[in-house]
């Protein structure tokens, strides 16, 4: 899974996977074609979001877009929004970056913004 980690919260550790005091959401493009929206909180890896967006192609770009508005999360794949998700639960975080499950991944166009951009 190829995509955005963000609202991070990891208590100053190096390193973090799915680990004690390690707070952050993902959105992902698999290699299966499945967009995905997850959380990792204390351990524990719950799903949030998953829609087939069809057949994962290693030599197209694809474009993925997160909007974190407090506990609102809008998610855009190709420039289309996909989805709204409101965690009652929010954790959160204030670092981001960007996360790979296979080698030969490239990541372009990259920038975080405090101003809202987008009117959805």
């Amino acid at each position: 899974d190829d995509g955005i980690v963000f609202g991070l919260k990891d208590n100053n550790k190096a390193s973090y996977w799915e680990d004690r005091n390690i707070y952050y959401y993902f959105f992902f493009l698999g290699h299966d074609g499945c967009l995905g929206l997850g959380k990792v909180s204390n351990t524990k890896w719950i799903p949030l979001y998953s829609e087939s967006v069809g057949s994962f192609d290693a030599s197209k770009t694809y474009n993925l877009k997160v909007i974190l508005r407090s506990n609102l999360i809008i998610v855009y794949y190709n420039d289309v929004l996909k989805f709204k998700f409101v965690d009652d639960n929010f954790t959160e975080g204030t670092k981001f970056g960007v996360r790979t499950g296979k080698s030969g991944v490239t990541f372009s166009s990259l920038y975080a913004t405090s101003e809202y951009e987008y009117g959805d």
